[in-house]
């Protein structure tokens, strides 16, 4: 219990405010009783045209009561949300500034391992280069001297080809303290209709497209009455407005 009255102490003096608003507003507005009224209905069904008029009658006052929240309540939470707005654009210039130092570290250090390691990689083709190169002029003596008859020389060619070894190189990569490199892939999609027919051959899995643009087909199927374009199907619903 201490915990529980701790915690609604800990509320501020403005939302309890709103809270007791909110009450007001429910009172005023038989809250209570149109929750049973609509379960009611629920309930039962509609089954003729007088229950419909009874539905119709109940929405009517529901809303005016969701109205009258509403203008009770929309001030204060706009005072709260500008209050907020405030407290955002007077930290974020800060939260900038910091944001703004890591990304710039970040990207230097990166940058910096990254060209590591093509300095690495590219040393390292230039000693298997040599190698191979080692290896292909010491074969190229082993068969000149095995057509000059040369046995014990071919031979000992042939040897020194098999036991060159290409060096590799090792990298001391340095240790930070905190941090760490992952490898990540990216993507992006330089031919839409390419992908959508991979994706229709089976040769792309249907996950590569998220989603599908609900509201552009709902706009498609209101200008043309309906759409028959393959797997979509467009029905006509309809939705009641009440006004009070």
């Amino acid at each position: 219990m201490s915990t529980q009255i701790r915690t609604i102490a800990q509320i501020p003096d403005e939302i309890r405010v709103l809270q007791e608003k909110c009450l007001a507003v429910a009172n005023e507005n038989n809250l209570d009783r149109l929750e049973q009224s609509t379960r009611a209905i629920a309930e039962i069904g509609i089954r003729d045209d007088n229950q419909l008029r009874q539905a119709n009658d109940v929405v009517r006052v529901v809303k005016i009561g969701a109205k009258a929240l509403k203008d009770e309540t929309d001030p204060p939470i706009g005072f709260f949300h500008g209050l907020h707005k405030m407290a955002i654009a007077a930290v974020k210039p800060y939260t900038d500034r910091f944001a703004k130092m890591e990304t710039t570290l970040k990207s230097l250090m990166l940058n910096y391992q990254l060209e590591q390691e093509r300095l690495h990689r590219k040393q390292q083709e230039e000693l298997d280069r040599a190698a191979a190169e080692q290896r292909r002029r010491l074969e190229e003596e082993a068969r000149k001297a095995m057509r000059n008859g040369d046995v014990e020389t071919a031979r000992e060619a042939t040897q020194q080809a098999e036991a060159v070894v290409t060096p590799v190189l090792v990298t001391a990569t340095p240790i930070l303290s905190n941090t760490s490199t992952a490898r990540t892939w990216e993507a992006e999609v330089t031919d839409p209709v390419a992908l959508v027919k991979a994706i229709a051959e089976g040769v792309v899995p249907m996950s590569a497209i998220k989603e599908f643009d609900i509201s552009f087909l709902k706009r498609e199927a209101s200008k043309r009455g309906g759409l028959d374009w393959p797997g979509v199907r467009a029905w006509q619903g309809a939705r009641l407005s009440v006004r009070v």
